[in-house]
């Protein structure tokens, strides 16, 4: 499958460039065919770039009504047919799915799928067209047309996340692969989410890379797997390397090195150090592992770097005569320069999925953050001289910002920057941080609960709050139909139950007591009847409270124990 040609999408320059994270699709029945169109709702959302560029190229469809609803899910149809275009598959082969008919929109490119040879159907002679792709069916796909390594996988590269139980047999070689490639990542709060559908934004995401990185497309000309010092010594005697380099092992240092190709550190270093010595790299630089204690870039020239971190713990520091003309940011990092005597990190992108902390420890130029509930810490003696602000977030830390450009509401700051500019569409400016009390510093709420309650009649049963878990014991055959709990600020409500299926979402409630709503009380209701009488013990939900001024989220699950 090495032969297979991605179509070439147009890499965005300037302000948007390629932004953005993990992973989305086109329509299904009622696609519209304009790609000139503006879409209404991607303005402010992580995958923006992403999306209006596959949208630009007619590789993805948006809405009749102009939206392109990013955080929707997608059948497999859908991601069928943008695969397809993507990577220009035109062949066809003979099919005969009992729930394919020869009529229906997406049986000509079900039929390059199969063509293609990745995927193949079920067991039953079905294909399931209209049913909606979960992330591990979406990067089987992906690592089977880019032929990536799937042999085996990574056990403890798996077991990482809290939720790999959830990884289905099946899939593990390949999700292990997608981890390992950096095509894909998992979330803020270490799940990975094999189960629940990608969302169109996810799906256009992950084949963006697919087609931009294209991991497993060539072979590297040079690979560095065992821990060890490589490239000449001497830093007046500097080696070519016509090509790709892979760097896959804790303790490699690198000096002396031309690299014209693309330099790749890869999920394999794991928490381990790498070392750049006196390296130009004249392609992109790709950064999916190292841990807090660094990936350390010594008079190197770097251009465009692009980090992706599974668990968003990775250290990177500039020294002496480096410079990154432009870092974008897909997880969680910490940059720092030190001793600098080139430019560093000329503009810094961030694009990282909500609920992450990026520090910035240095003089930074140009800072630009897209998406929301992303923290950007700068500490003492740090500064940034202009941090653009494209979604609710929070700034941190009592370094200094030049000049904080607010292009969406719910922006908040520790420390008051010199110069606020607010765009004409912001109807909430940024605002100080409230005082935490206590200590007498500052410090950013997330929404919370206390006072959990559930009744059965005129019985009340009290939950038990321990960290972000709340458990009620109770009676398994008793009727609970109302639920009371007291909010710390208005908060929307997003409840799920352990299938992760939406039982209640984007429930507007006020700060205070909230008692008996009928959103909570069909919660329960549905919940403790969908087995009949009989209640499953440790059963859980989760339940997000989203804030509706900061848009930070917080998450807990709730359990039912069966009282003995």
């Amino acid at each position: 499958m090495k032969s297979m040609k991605a179509k070439k999408v147009k890499k965005l320059t300037s302000g948007l460039l390629t932004l953005i994270f993990l992973l989305t699709m086109v329509l299904g029945a009622v696609p519209f065919a304009s790609a000139a169109v503006t879409l209404s709702d991607v303005g402010n959302h992580w995958a923006a770039a992403t999306i209006n560029e596959f949208v630009s190229q007619g590789i993805i469809n948006g809405y009749p009504d102009g939206t392109f609803r990013p955080d929707n899910s997608i059948t497999r149809a859908e991601f069928i047919t943008v695969i397809n275009k993507s990577f220009d598959f035109t062949e066809t082969a003979a099919i005969d799915y009992s729930d394919v008919k020869p009529t229906d929109w997406f049986a000509e490119d079900i039929a390059k799928a199969k063509a293609a040879g990745y995927i193949k159907g079920y067991e039953d002679g079905t294909m399931q067209p209209n049913a909606k792709i979960s992330r591990q069916e979406a990067f089987t796909i992906i690592v089977r047309i880019l032929d990536l390594d799937a042999s085996t996988y990574d056990a403890e590269l798996l077991n990482g996340f809290t939720d790999s139980s959830q990884i289905a047999s099946w899939s593990r070689n390949y999700v292990s692969a997608a981890l390992k490639s950096g095509l894909v990542a998992g979330y803020p709060d270490q799940t990975f989410r094999p189960t629940n559908p990608i969302s169109r934004a996810e799906a256009v995401y992950v084949i963006n890379n697919a087609m931009t990185k294209g991991p497993g497309t060539e072979e590297p000309a040079a690979t560095y797997d065992k821990a060890g010092t490589y490239g000449p010594e001497d830093d007046a005697d500097i080696q070519t390397i016509t090509g790709d380099v892979t760097i896959s092992a804790d303790g490699v240092t690198l000096q002396n090195t031309v690299i014209e190709g693309d330099l790749t550190i890869t999920e394999a270093v794991g928490e381990g150090d790498v070392t750049l010595k006196n390296i130009t790299v004249e392609g992109t630089t790709y950064i999916y592992g190292g841990g807090e204690n660094t990936i350390e870039i010594i008079d190197s020239d770097l251009g465009e770097v692009i980090v992706k971190k599974a668990n968003n713990k990775i250290r990177i520091v500039l020294i002496g005569d480096s410079s990154v003309d432009r870092a974008e940011l897909r997880s969680g990092a910490h940059l720092e320069e030190q001793d600098l005597t080139d430019d560093g990190f000329e503009i810094v992108y961030i694009v990282a999925p909500p609920g992450t902390t990026i520090i910035l420890e240095g003089e930074f130029d140009t800072v630009e953050v897209w998406g929301d509930d992303i923290t950007v810490n700068i500490p003492s003696g740090s500064s940034v001289d202009h941090l653009i602000m494209h979604g609710a977030g929070t700034i941190t830390g009592s370094g200094d910002v030049g000049e904080l450009t607010a292009d969406a509401n719910g922006i908040l700051y520790e420390k008051a920057p010199d110069k606020i500019t607010v765009k004409s569409h912001v109807t909430v400016p940024p605002r100080r941080i409230s005082s935490g009390g206590g200590g007498g510093g500052s410090s950013v709420k997330s929404p919370s609960v206390t006072n959990p309650k559930i009744m059965a009649g005129a019985t009340t049963v009290n939950g038990v709050i321990s960290g972000k878990t709340i458990t009620f014991t109770v009676v398994p055959a008793a009727a609970y139909d109302n639920a009371s709990v007291t909010l710390s600020e208005d908060v929307e409500v997003t409840v799920k139950n352990e299938a992760g299926t939406v039982l209640a979402d984007a429930v507007l409630v006020e700060k205070g007591t909230l008692t008996a709503t009928p959103a909570l009380q069909d919660l329960f209701q549905r919940y403790l009847s969908r087995t009949g009488a009989t209640l499953i013990a440790k059963s859980p939900l989760t339940v997000e409270l989203k804030s509706v001024a900061t848009n930070r989220t917080t998450t807990y699950t709730v359990i039912f124990v069966a009282a003995d």
